[in-house]
Formats: structure tokens, C-alpha cells, sequence
């Protein structure tokens, strides 16, 4: 997985290297404006992309947006392919009840039953080929639960932790069947097929303290030319 994420990498211009060290050096109110749905993100965020800080959600966030809209290109390139999509990593947290991105703050369907509108026309998610959910686990620990909907599969991905992510897919589990009731008034149908796939020995580990784009397994990110933002005070 580090090779490929290495062989993705497209060295910088003198220039584009040097807004970067700007971005990632600067202090006082700056911003990086993403060109993506104009979204702006403060120069703190940009600092936690240095080796050995922890990621916040507004660069997971933004990343996230980066793929949907990759996706989109994707899917217009190819109008036969089922779209997948990527939930914010706040969408977690407002499922547990503002459960500090576990399962242990309970679970809480109503706060999150109309977010499936913001994915699809008629917000029925079983028309995806695979649905995403980025958690924040404690607010140090990154993981993503997948869920692949036409293999009937939930899978953990987690880069440093094994057997990890258990008690969140459950509760990933929970929310599509509660899901299926309110878009086709009934039970998930075969829903003993379901199997969920916690974190496995054998995936690509990375070292403590690393940037988690440096062991990328669960998506296949595209390279691209595009500049995603520009700096204003």
C-alpha cells in the first residue's frame, strides 16, 4: 500500500512547493480556500498534514469531497457504474449521539434518518455499490467502515490497529437496516447473509505517528494536476 500511494505522488513545482510550505508554515488567520464547494479551511487544519500530527476532520472532510467529486467524473464517464459515496466523519459522531466518534455514546437514527437525501435523489442507499463511513475514534484514530452492499459485506479498514472496529460496525449494521424500513417499509431482506469483517492481520500496517495518507487501503485514490486551493488572510 506504501508503494502504491509513493508511485501516486507527482513531484511539485517550485512554485506549487512553495504555496504548500507557505500553508503549512504560516501563522495568524490564513486560510487554504478549497475550489471544491468553496470551502474554506483554516491554516491550524493545514498544520496537522506535518509527519507526526494528528489529522483533524477538516482535512478528512475535504479529502472526502475530493473523492465524491472523483466519483462523479467517474460515473458520468461511465453511466452503467454504481455510484459509491462517502459519508462526513461528523455523520459518525451524530449517529452515537455525540458519542466522541465510538460506539459508546449510544445510537441515535433520528438525528441522521435524512442524511441518505443528501446522497441520492430518492435517499434509498441501496442503490450504491458501497457506502463509507469515516470515524474518529476517541479524536486520535482514524478507521473507515465500508459497506459493500450487493456482496452483503461490512469491513473494517484500519492501518494501525487489528481486530479493531468491531462495536462501530455493528452499529453501521444497525443504521442501514433502520434504513431499510423507513425507504421500503420492510425488514432488510436476508439479513443473516450479512457478515461483517472486522480489522484482519495482514492488511498494510503503518508506524504510529505516521500521516494517514501514507497507507492508503481502502480506497484507490487518483492522481491529479488540479490545484484544490488557494490562500487568502
Amino acid at each position: 500500500a506504501k508503494q502504491r500511494c509513493a508511485n501516486m505522488k507527482i513531484p511539485l513545482t517550485q512554485e506549487e512547493e512553495e504555496l504548500v510550505q507557505i500553508a503549512l508554515n504560516a501563522e495568524g488567520e490564513l486560510y487554504a480556500r478549497g475550489l471544491i464547494g468553496g470551502r474554506q479551511m483554516h491554516q491550524f487544519s493545514m498544520v496537522t498534514l506535518k509527519d507526526g500530527t494528528w489529522i483533524n476532520d477538516d482535512i478528512c472532510t475535504y479529502m472526502l469531497k475530493l473523492l465524491l467529486e472523483r466519483e462523479e467524473v467517474m460515473c458520468i464517464g461511465n453511466p452503467t457504474k454504481k455510484r459509491s459515496f462517502w459519508f462526513e466523519p461528523f455523520f459518525f459522531t451524530k449517529l452515537t449521539n455525540d458519542g466522541d466518534g465510538t460506539a459508546n455514546g449510544g445510537y441515535n437514527f433520528t438525528g441522521v434518518d435524512k442524511w441518505s437525501e443528501k446522497i441520492v435523489p430518492d435517499g434509498d442507499i441501496f442503490s450504491l455499490d458501497k457506502l463509507f463511513v469515516p470515524i474518529n475514534q476517541t479524536k486520535s484514530h482514524w478507521l473507515v467502515v465500508v459497506v459493500f452492499f450487493e456482496q452483503k459485506r461490512i469491513q473494517v479498514f484500519d492501518s494501525l490497529f487489528e481486530e479493531n472496529g468491531g462495536e462501530e460496525s455493528q452499529v453501521v449494521f444497525k443504521y442501514i437496516q433502520h434504513q431499510h424500513w423507513l425507504k421500503h417499509g420492510i425488514e432488510l431482506p436476508q439479513k443473516k447473509e450479512w457478515v461483517i469483517i472486522t480489522n484482519s492481520k495482514g492488511k498494510p500496517r503503518q508506524e504510529n505517528g505516521e500521516l494517514l495518507n501514507k497507507c492508503i487501503h481502502s480506497i484507490d485514490i487518483s492522481a491529479s494536476r488540479t490545484s484544490y486551493f488557494e490562500l487568502t488572510a
